[in-house]
């Protein structure tokens, strides 16, 4: 029993050096961490704006941090408007509705930092419902005031229950998916072939006919986060970014923003970019990210003038 119980105090201890390590050098494992960190510094740009300053958020994901040249829309917005423009951003890489919604009521809304436009730019399906990691929401994006609802209408089953609050207290379990793509790379041999593998055979399967393609497409995070932005007064102005090949927004995406009030530019389908725009093929360069961001700034500035 004494060694069982040293055993046991030993891995108690490694896990508590483990812990103390995530926290402190939490923002070394990515860029992405480091930028929702620095989420109530950037609410703080608008909560200390004067009162006649334009304030605008870019919300969304890569897209956006590639697509929208945050500098030159600040500088356009002060020309044309002739005050004093504050640009807040968030943009988690691979986020979509589920962390947009929760993280901007938790870092923006609730925290009194509320934007007069929010630029939300989107690609083909990050606005259906489709929760992606219930870990990071309990660890980054729900906040307290939410925490109820969140786990009513989210949470389903005890999987999900326990890795939501786990990740919420536990920053070593919160990093997890961040740590071991990290290791394994590094000591796996192959990994890098064998992950991509499994994510293209996935990703046939759900364009091959299997029931989960077939899964009829719903916004209800959208209508929830429309909806409760309403009373704080902020302006949304959905915004498709171009993509090599021309696409649409789904009908169930234009039908939840137009109930709900919001204007939307679909960009996707009506801004032809040429394919070199797209070193990627999927992220716009500088010069794309200026022509989209001109393309933005006539609907922003109606709203900014009051204008439907």
């Amino acid at each position: 029993m004494k060694n069982e119980f040293k055993i046991l105090l030993c891995l108690a201890c490694l896990l508590l050096v483990l812990e103390a390590g995530a926290r402190v050098f939490e923002t070394l494992l990515s860029k992405d961490v480091q930028h929702l960190r620095e989420l109530p510094a950037q609410a703080e740009k608008l909560r200390a704006a004067s009162q006649d300053a334009f304030k605008i958020l870019v919300l969304g994901n890569s897209l956006a941090r590639c697509g929208v040249d945050a500098p030159l829309l600040t500088k356009e917005l002060k020309q044309q408007l002739q005050r004093e423009v504050v640009v807040a951003v968030m943009h988690p890489d691979g986020s979509r509705v589920e962390e947009w919604a929760y993280g901007y009521r938790r870092f923006f809304q609730q925290a009194g930092a509320v934007p007069d436009v929010v630029l939300l730019i989107t690609g083909r399906v990050h606005l259906t419902d489709q929760l992606k990691s219930v870990s990071d929401m309990g660890a980054f994006y729900v906040s307290g005031q939410d925490t109820g609802f969140f786990a009513q209408s989210s949470l389903h089953g005890i999987e999900d229950t326990s890795r939501f609050w786990v990740a919420r207290a536990s920053a070593l379990f919160a990093h997890a998916d961040r740590v071991q793509p990290l290791v394994f790379y590094r000591f796996v041999p192959g990994y890098d072939a064998t992950a991509q593998g499994i994510n293209q055979s996935a990703s046939r399967a759900l364009t091959a006919g299997s029931p989960h393609a077939a899964k009829p497409l719903t916004c209800q995070t959208l209508a929830f986060f429309l909806d409760g932005s309403k009373p704080s007064g902020a302006r949304f102005l959905i915004a498709s970014a171009p993509m090599p090949e021309p696409y649409s927004l789904p009908v169930e995406v234009l039908e939840t923003a137009t109930r709900a009030g919001a204007l939307v530019v679909d960009a996707g389908k009506t801004l032809a970019l040429p394919v070199e725009r797209f070193p990627d093929r999927y992220h716009l360069d500088d010069p794309g990210a200026e022509t989209f961001t001109r393309f933005l700034l006539p609907p922003i500035l109606n709203l900014a003038k009051g204008r439907p």
